[in-house]
Order: structure tokens, then sequence, then C-alpha cells
């Protein structure tokens, strides 16, 4: 059974940047876990994380492979591999990725924000549980995510994101531009993060 507590997976080879983020972001919204680049396959196999860091020019092809079709927000510091899954948002160096992290953590999106662990507190004052893609994709705020490929892979993650933001009731919706997705508020202009 996959861990549902919401997590950031650090590849890297040596641990100081995993340390860093674990000091930085506050670890009742987030878990900071750490793979090195051969052992992310199993990785992921135990935790579908809300954010990768990495900042590998190149990861082995059971790593790409391990990430082809998830719907997950990348954050690199460096030149990323190519064959990622979501397009990368770019980083100068680790502080800056953490101080990114720790606004995207604390993100309110059309009411909607990271509840602690897991889950989403509503614009009522509610909790919804079972959002983690949802999660994902109020973190990748207000760029969205651009996915590598599209196809299947992105109706299947517009569908099952579709559902689950109409359960919270946000006045927001799913835009599907191209290979992007996005929140927009329902008069169709970027809902803004407050």
């Amino acid at each position: 059974m996959r861990d549902l507590t919401r997590g950031v997976l650090v590849v890297v080879e040596r641990p100081h940047a995993w340390a860093l983020l674990r000091d930085r972001l506050d670890p009742a919204l987030v878990r900071v876990a750490w793979s090195l680049p051969a052992t992310l396959p199993a990785a992921l196999a135990a935790a579908l994380p809300w954010a990768l860091a990495a900042d590998l020019p190149a990861l082995p092809e059971s790593a790409l492979q391990a990430l082809s079709g998830r719907l997950v927000a990348l954050h690199w510091v460096g030149t990323p591999p190519a064959g990622l899954p979501t397009r990368p948002l770019l980083h100068a160096d680790w502080a800056d990725l953490a101080a990114d992290l720790e606004c995207r953590l604390r993100a309110d999106v059309g009411g909607l924000r990271l509840a602690p662990s897991n889950g989403l507190r509503l614009p009522g004052g509610g909790y919804l549980r079972h959002t983690a893609l949802l999660e994902v994709l109020i973190g990748a705020h207000p760029e969205g995510l651009e996915l590598d490929g599209g196809g299947g892979t992105l109706a299947a993650a517009v569908r099952g994101l579709r559902r689950t933001l109409e359960r919270t009731g946000a006045p927001l919706e799913l835009v599907a531009k191209g290979a992007t997705i996005k929140l927009v508020d329902r008069d169709g202009d970027d809902a803004g993060a407050r």
C-alpha cells in the first residue's frame, strides 16, 4: 500500500539538498524523502510524490520509465534531462527551490489549501481526502503542469481532476490547453493564489 502522506522526493547523489529541504519545509504539510537516481523506481512505488526535486543532468532509463505517465510537479536546479513526464520549473540553486516550495505549500487557490499531511482544506472550512492529483496542481499554480507527450496521460488526468475539483465546491475549473493543465476561476481568469 502506498504512503498517502504528501511528499517531496529529492533525487540527488548526495543528501545535502535533501537536508536543506527537510529543514526548511513545514513537516506538518510535507514529508521530504531522499532517493538516489538508481533507487527512484522503488521510491516511486512506495509513494507518489507531490513534487520531485533534483539537480541531475541525466537519470537512468529505469528512473525515466518509473516517472513516465505520472502527474508530478518537477523542480530542477541546473539542466534537466530529456524524457521527463512534465516540464520542470528551473531554479538558480537549492535555496531558491526551497523558497519556491515553501510558497507553494501555503498556496490558496480559489479557497483551496493543502491540509496537513494530505487532502485539501475547502473554501467553507471542510476537508476533502483522496485529492493527490489536485494537490499537485495547486502546488503547480499558477503555471500549471505541461505534460510531455500528453495523449492518454493528459486525458485521464483531466477527467480525474475534474471529478475531484467538482467535489471541492471551489469556484474553479480545470483548463487543458495543448499539453498544459491548470486551474482558472470560473470567469476564465487565472485563479489567483492568495
